[in-house]
């Protein structure tokens, strides 16, 4: 259990914390099911522990005053506004294949 939450938290860029909190919760809720009805002895996410976090973090937005500075900024540069306006601050995350390369369906 310890073994795939650490991987987990390896590529922790790959996954938001609150995500892996559902994850966990999740999967420990499954254990638990398991220890009620099917007799499992322990639970292992319980004993592992949890990993992620509740809350997200805050979100920041510009005010209208800082949107209109910057628009005003870039007012000869069309691209670099449009780009601004369609793309919101985020982490980008390289895009994983569905099927390997490897494996002959290309």
């Amino acid at each position: 259990m310890r073994k795939w939450q650490n991987e987990l938290l390896d590529n922790e860029a790959e996954y938001a914390p609150t995500y892996l909190k559902t994850i966990n919760n999740q999967l420990s809720a499954i254990f638990n099911y398991a220890r009620r009805y099917y007799g499992l002895f322990v639970n292992p996410a319980a004993v592992a522990g949890s990993i992620g976090k509740k809350n997200a973090e805050a979100m920041q937005f510009w005010t209208t005053d800082e949107f209109q500075l910057f628009a005003e900024a870039v007012l000869d540069k069309p691209a670099a506004y449009a780009i601004a306006i369609l793309l919101p601050r985020v982490k980008f995350k390289p895009l994983k294949p569905f099927i390997s390369p490897g494996s002959g369906a290309f």
